[in-house]
């Protein structure tokens, strides 16, 4: 039987209030990104500028998954791959 690895898949929390511009009664969109897996926390001034900082991050972490995992097999979303059934 072999080992199975954590999942290292990147975790997002978003949260979106409105929030009013010096008094003038016009209100934007603010947006709080919460990274579960490093603790980091961003907040920004629009949808997308929100983002794109998880598209920065799921990019960086595709390229850190691409050189550490082995060759998987099954299609895309199995959580599991053949040796894991010998």
């Amino acid at each position: 039987m072999s080992l199975q690895r954590p999942l290292l898949d990147p975790v997002f929390i978003l949260r979106f209030w409105r929030e009013a511009l010096d008094g003038s009664g016009k209100a934007r969109w603010r947006v709080q990104i919460r990274n579960i897996n490093t603790g980091r926390r961003d907040v920004v001034d629009d949808v997308q500028d929100a983002f794109t900082i998880v598209t920065a991050n799921l990019n960086a972490a595709e390229g850190e998954h691409e050189h550490s995992e082995e060759p998987r097999t099954g299609t895309p979303g199995d959580d599991f791959d053949d040796k894991s059934l010998c």
